[in-house]
């Protein structure tokens, strides 16, 4: 069954329309890339067994169901339809805020480690060993010390992860290569600070989001005393009449 579903998908791949649909999800297929191999091979995969799930949930529900609990079933099929994609995005969005909340201290270790006189490369592998970094960082600088090019590996990350920050990381990892290690300090300087400044402004977002999570159970509460408040006086008001 598993062949039958990667030969059909394969097949899909060749048409004009999958590379479409493959498009929407460029960014975060190519993130996903760096830890899974064939990365849109696997998600249209997934999706597509997710697809044939929910047409069969929708076949069910309109012969079998009736009333109301159609609804329901329609609500299961689109949901079966839509789940890789929600889940890629999720995934995606967890990605991006551990590599924000990781980054400034890796480039801090990097920064001090090249100042006492280790060179870019084993800094980079000493301050990647825990974390999200590790898996991508990591995994690429393993590369190089492995006998790979280093400002093609850098270059293939840059690539793959579609960040800002990351992106100038690697252009410094480059740069230091053909330059050396005395201006290496100061843009990872600026560089550090501006992620911190990034990561101060994502936490006092999701303070902010917690905040407004907050209001509505408060608003709830706040409806429900004055219920209870009125229901009282309501009552008495009608037996007095």
């Amino acid at each position: 069954m598993n062949k039958l579903i990667d030969y059909l998908v394969k097949k899909l791949l060749k048409y004009q329309f999958m590379n479409h649909l493959i498009s929407r999800y460029s960014i975060n297929l190519k993130r996903q890339g760096l830890f899974i191999e064939d990365a849109e091979l696997v998600f249209i995969r997934k999706k597509f067994i997710s697809f044939i799930l929910g047409v069969i949930v929708l076949i069910i529900s309109l012969l079998f169901l009736k009333g109301l609990v159609i609804l329901y079933g329609l609500a299961c099929s689109i949901g079966c339809v839509f789940y890789q994609d929600m889940k890629l995005k999720e995934w995606n969005k967890t990605l991006v805020l551990e590599i924000h909340k990781d980054m400034p201290v890796m480039i801090m270790s990097v920064k001090l480690l090249i100042t006492a006189g280790m060179p870019m490369i084993k800094a980079i592998d000493v301050s990647t060993r825990k974390g999200i970094l590790s898996d991508c960082v990591g995994r690429i600088n393993q590369r190089v010390i492995n006998g790979a090019g280093l400002v093609k590996s850098y270059i293939y990350l840059s690539n793959q992860v579609q960040m800002t920050s990351m992106t100038r990381f690697c252009r410094i990892v480059a740069q230091d290569e053909k330059h050396g290690s005395k201006e290496t300090v100061v843009l990872l300087d600026k560089l550090l600070d501006d992620l911190w400044k990034q990561r101060k402004s994502v936490y006092l977002k999701k303070g902010e989001e917690a905040s407004t999570k907050l209001l509505l159970p408060m608003m709830m509460a706040l409806v429900s005393i004055l219920i209870a408040m009125m229901v009282p006086a309501l009552s008495q008001l009608f037996t007095v009449i």
